[in-house]
């Protein structure tokens, strides 16, 4: 049975035993600033449910990319086990090496303890049960995955139970279409953001990128670099609905000020605080951030750095060339930085290190060809994303 850090029978002050909860926690990230860890804190929250971190919003589209069934039940449960190869809902022998080795390099080899056969006899009885409330099979099956966890995590089989606690899961990166589906398929919409020293994060990506490359599991390209820098300069942005709530956590505040930051976190999504949420878990089971480390505290103020990052990934031309263009950001989340003022090492025909090694087959090749500044196709995408960032005024979002 799941490990609560809070006593089980608390609910939410605005809900009684007849209400039920219409509300959502999307978690944003531009990558590797923190996501996993701020979930791991809200894991064990009576009343949330946190679905396991690995499964994102690319698992939703997927399923209209690729036209995936989920008409029934069973072809629900089958979609979901295909995806992450049941990693963390009961499944012990995995068959897909590239998950396996994906688990494995993001430090999330949890065994949670539930009995996969308990997962998917509540699956295929919430699913049924849920159906009846809604047309839409994508939102019945988030919906279901979700209860069906917290169920066999809780080992309980009242679904009414599962209907009074808030829906958390990781979209992790910002994609405006499915954040607007998610609104409108709820009442409120509550859009963590969370937010680190934005070239820091950068060069944090590209190291677990080329290690990725390194060891087989994805490959490096343009492509990826695009994608990087498209979270980076996108995430942060206000979408003006309504019925959607907009806020930041910075990854160095929650280090810094853990007990500060985490009760603000509490009072905006209007759940109760207690102490214990400073214990971190994935389905109730103690977890570390730090892989491979025995934690005394989770929370390491020496581990974030907010400063302008200059090292052999993100040399200081580059640093200077993106910081000109992150410096909103820098300004509006407070984060310290030394940008240069424009010069012609921060125009637009720079080619940043991170491009060359995109293309080129190991490091000194893509040092070398940088030193030199030779010509590289700059994709139209990528292009956009420098210009933009130079000319749009942003809305950006409100840290806590």
């Amino acid at each position: 049975m799941r490990k609560n850090h809070i006593n089980q029978n608390t609910k939410r002050e605005t809900l009684n035993d007849n209400q039920y909860s219409s509300d959502i926690i999307l978690i944003l990230t531009y990558g590797r600033a923190g996501s996993y860890f701020i979930q791991s804190l809200l894991d064990s929250h009576p009343e949330l449910i946190c679905f396991p971190p690995m499964y994102t919003s690319a698992f939703i589209q997927e399923i209209d990319k690729k036209n995936l069934d989920i008409s029934n039940a069973n072809a629900a449960y089958d979609t979901l086990m295909a995806y992450n190869d049941g990693f963390m809902l009961g499944k012990t022998e995995h068959t897909n090496n590239h998950i396996a080795e994906m688990v494995r390099i993001s430090n999330l080899e949890v065994n949670i303890g539930i009995s996969l056969e308990a997962f998917k006899t509540k699956f295929l009885t919430f699913y049924e049960q849920v159906k009846k409330e809604t047309s839409d099979l994508k939102l019945c099956l988030v919906k279901t995955m979700s209860y069906a966890f917290d169920a066999a995590i809780n080992d309980y089989e009242d679904i009414d139970i599962a209907k009074q606690k808030k829906i958390l899961f990781q979209c992790h990166r910002v994609d405006y279409t499915l954040i607007n589906w998610f609104s409108e398929q709820f009442d409120h919409l509550d859009l963590l953001h969370m937010l680190r020293s934005p070239l820091t994060t950068l060069c944090s990506s590209m190291r677990y990128s080329l290690k990725l490359d390194k060891d087989g599991i994805a490959t490096f390209s343009t492509k990826v670099l695009e994608n990087y820098l498209k979270f980076l300069f996108f995430t942060g942005d206000v979408i003006a609905k309504p019925n959607i709530s907009h806020f930041g956590v910075r990854l160095e505040f929650l280090h810094q000020q853990p007990n500060l930051t985490l009760e603000k976190l509490a009072k905006r999504l209007n759940i109760s605080f207690h102490e214990n949420l400073l214990t971190s878990t994935f389905g109730g089971k103690d977890w570390t951030n730090f892989e491979g480390k025995e934690h005394l505290s989770l929370f390491n103020p020496d581990h974030v750095r907010e400063g302008t990052l200059i090292d052999d990934i993100t040399p200081y031309k580059d640093a200077a060339f993106l910081g000109l263009r992150l410096k909103s950001k820098y300004d509006h989340w407070h984060y310290q930085h030394d940008f240069p003022g424009p010069s012609r090492d921060t125009d637009a025909n720079h080619f940043l290190l991170v491009e060359y090694l995109a293309v080129c087959k190991d490091m000194q090749s893509a040092e070398a060809a940088y030193a030199k500044q030779q010509p590289i196709y700059r994709s139209r995408e990528m292009q956009f994303f420098f210009d933009y960032a130079c000319s749009h005024q942003q809305n950006l979002i409100e840290v806590l």
